[in-house]
């Protein structure tokens, strides 16, 4: 027999080892005992020592060959707890969690939330599946927000759950989203514009690709986390392009202030059943809509947009509003009684023109546009910003020698020019 199966054999005689795929790390355990232990430095040594004692003459780097080889099985520990579950039918366990928070839009909250629990476990049990949409849960301070997420979690995947603040673009991050099925974003109310682009692609990332601290190698590892946060307001979505990547829910309220007592291993044997039956967890372009839809009421108004809207419509104005801003302006003329009749007639005349004239659209470029908001000359990212506004709001554009024109209709007459 080689020296090798040697020290395989007194390894196999006194200890289980696993390596587990989701911490990259190697677990072993006393035969004697049941429960396992992510080998450190000082138990590999303390091993180098016992079996030296023991007359396994072997060196410190053959011992690490051995234990970083095939002779140690692949476990992942995910997978494992989603095999053991009983095997359940039905949707009585999910019905009993999503009872336990009242949201702004029960049925929009129970549709997407329950899509979202599938994608869940399917970036956790399925190699190439991701939960490409993060939920957000937005209400008052101290309701239980971080208490309701972290129920979610049982024990058995505790280990995989984090909570707190992630360094976009940092190779710890990257490490989360293989080694976590659950990343808990505390401080979404702090992050900017452009933090917020970064966590939309950290949300559809599929590929993840680094190298480990002491690795010797790139490796390429399987995405597995999935995305939730927390944030006191509802206004935090800033994105005028788009905001499907995220599930929004106003939440008035927690039962018990978020400790549930629902058995979440039940909850996720259905959601697993679902997911087996073929459940279509992802969102098409018809469910993106109802999520962009819902996400309106939670985006933050520019003061661009705030002053866009008082001052302009992309639709013209019905005829009676039209009559009602007309008699408005028209029983305040000739009230000066010093004014001739003749001036009087004149002034009505040019302020029921210009009334009428806003049946018509003008056509305004958006440097116009944005001098007659703001009073002042825009920068080149300003006027891209207010570009994406129009276009969101939904005004018609045309292309002209002059650059892109703005179909607007005055809500209010300009009368400053008028004798």
């Amino acid at each position: 027999m080689q020296q090798i199966d040697l020290f395989k054999n007194y390894l196999n005689n006194h200890y289980n080892f696993r390596f587990n795929e989701i911490s990259s790390k190697v677990e072993f355990k006393p035969i004697s005992e049941s429960n396992f232990k992510s080998m450190t430095d000082r138990d590999l040594n303390s091993l180098l020592i016992e079996m030296n004692h023991h007359n396994c003459k072997i060196k410190s780097l053959d011992l690490e060959t051995i234990i970083e080889s095939d002779f140690v099985p692949i476990f992942n520990p995910i997978k494992n707890y989603f095999e053991s579950l009983p095997q359940l039918t039905g949707n009585e366990n999910i019905k009993k969690l999503l009872k336990t928070i009242d949201t702004h839009d029960n049925e929009f909250f129970e549709w997407a939330f329950t899509k979202w629990l599938v994608a869940w476990v399917a970036c956790m049990v399925e190699d190439n599946a991701i939960n490409q949409q993060c939920v957000i849960l937005a209400g008052n301070q101290g309701i239980g927000k971080s208490t309701w997420v972290e129920k979610l979690i049982p024990n058995e995947l505790m280990p995989y759950y984090f909570a707190g603040n992630i360094r976009l673009g940092n190779k710890d991050t990257l490490g989360f989203l293989s080694e976590k099925c659950l990343i808990n974003l505390d401080e979404l109310a702090n992050m900017t514009y452009s933090n917020v682009a970064e966590l939309k692609e950290l949300v559809t990332k599929s590929k993840i690709s680094f190298r480990k601290a002491y690795g010797k190698f790139t490796d390429n590892f399987i995405r597995r986390a999935s995305f939730i946060g927390s944030v006191n307001g509802t206004e935090f979505l800033y994105d005028l392009t788009g905001n499907r990547r995220f599930l929004s829910f106003e939440v008035s309220r927690f039962e018990n202030y978020g400790n549930h007592n629902v058995d979440m291993n039940l909850v996720l044997a259905e959601v697993y059943s679902l997911f087996k039956s073929g459940f279509q967890y992802w969102f098409d372009a018809n469910d993106q809509k109802r999520v962009e839809k819902n996400n309106e009421n939670f985006r933050v108004i520019s003061p661009e947009e705030v002053k866009i809207l008082e001052l302009f419509s992309c639709t013209p104005l019905e005829d009676n509003i039209i009559e009602s801003i007309k008699e408005e302006h028209l029983n305040n003329i000739g009230r000066n009684r010093f004014e001739s009749a003749n001036r009087i007639s004149l002034r009505k005349e040019q302020v029921e023109e210009e009334i009428n004239n806003l049946k018509y659209p003008k056509f305004k470029l958006p440097f116009e546009l944005y001098q007659l908001i703001t009073k002042r000359t825009p920068t080149q990212g300003e006027l891209v910003k207010l570009g994406k506004i129009l276009t969101k709001i939904g005004f018609k554009r045309k292309r002209s020698s002059s650059g892109t024109l703005y179909e607007v209709y005055y809500l209010k007459p300009d009368l400053s020019n008028l004798d």
